[in-house]
């Protein structure tokens, strides 16, 4: 298989076929920036993407989500952006303000933002797909989870694939027959949260995985429509994340609900909103997907990201003794 130099690929040969699971090199800030700047490649490596390569195929498995950005105020309030915030605008809005043109239908899907760990499901090869965002195991059962050594790539998908087991343990035998049809062909995808040993900012009381979308693995199209994965998912016995929908919003209506939105989630505690919000706008498809955060979590967020960083840095330097003694006061 060609290989691109932006992407990173990681294989695993199974008994008659090999499972690629790609991402991009870049992480992080630099991830976002190149995602806005190359939208072929925004709508192609997705977050999250798995090929099976046969004998006489490469196809994809597994297909994750686009990437999508955090909606920020000044995106509603200002027409003079430039270089990277008009990009992203541009990209939220653009599909929004084509629909208003063609006369087209707008409703706005507000999502309850779980804070765990990202989890997509799907099945080939008489097989289930079990993956974090970038890597991939597949196994018929639980016990096929043994198969699977400490690797670091193999951890999460071996977390993932004990829940997913209990989740379809529960359910009827038609359900899961309904399940594998649907994800032959589409990839479910989740967020696992509530494990105590891995525990992210947000707490819960119970380990679970909580789904959020539907992804046609042979559709250019974001995921199906949200109302669509919604009644798929709850027929099928498993848990849907808390959504608000507006139906039939007009154009001068959206920029005040978003605005009502940001300023309601933003000032809320964590405590009510958790993470923030994820905002589906579907028209005949879903055309955007986009972020708003609580502000208390961006600043739990930080915190952790640079408590992160300086506990790596003196982790490679020791000998820094200024450092480490000025890192055991801000910590104490």
């Amino acid at each position: 298989m060609r290989k691109h130099k932006k992407v990173l690929v990681v294989s695993d040969k199974y008994d008659t076929f090999t499972i690629h699971d790609i991402s991009l090199h870049k992480k992080g800030p630099r991830e976002d920036k190149y995602y806005i700047k190359y939208p072929n490649m925004r709508l192609n490596v997705r977050r999250g993407n798995s090929l099976i390569e046969t004998e006489n195929e490469i196809s994809f498995c597994r297909r994750g989500m686009v990437k999508f950005y955090d909606l920020e105020k000044k995106y509603l309030e200002q027409d003079n952006l430039g270089g990277f915030h008009k990009k992203v605008k541009d990209y939220i809005f653009d599909p929004v303000l084509d629909s208003y043109a063609n006369n087209k239908q707008v409703s706005l899907y507000r999502m309850f933002k779980e804070n765990g760990e990202h989890c997509q499901l799907s099945y080939t090869q008489n097989r289930w797909i079990i993956s974090s965002k970038n890597y991939t195991i597949l196994v018929r059962d639980r016990d096929d989870l043994k198969n699977f050594g400490q690797e670091r790539k193999h951890i999460w998908p071996i977390i993932i694939g004990n829940e997913w087991f209990n989740i379809i343990e529960k359910l009827e035998q038609t359900q899961i027959a309904q399940l594998i049809e649907l994800l032959q062909n589409h990839t479910l995808i989740g967020e696992y949260c509530g494990n105590q040993e891995y525990q992210h900012i947000t707490r819960y009381d119970k380990i679970k995985i909580v789904f959020y979308a539907i992804v046609n693995n042979n559709s250019p199209d974001y995921c199906l429509p949200v109302q669509q994965s919604m009644d798929l998912i709850q027929q099928l016995g498993i848990e849907f994340v808390k959504t608000e929908i507006v139906n039939n919003v007009n154009k001068e209506e959206y920029n005040q609900i978003l605005m009502k939105w940001l300023n309601d989630v933003g000032q809320a505690s964590m405590d009510k909103e958790g993470e923030g919000s994820v905002v589906y706008t579907v028209s005949d498809k879903v055309i955007n997907i986009f972020k708003i955060k609580t502000t208390e979590y961006h600043i739990y967020r930080r915190l952790r990201e640079i408590s992160k960083l300086w506990a790596e840095y003196l982790q490679k330097n020791p000998q820094d003794q200024y450092q480490q003694s000025k890192y055991s006061e801000k910590i104490s």
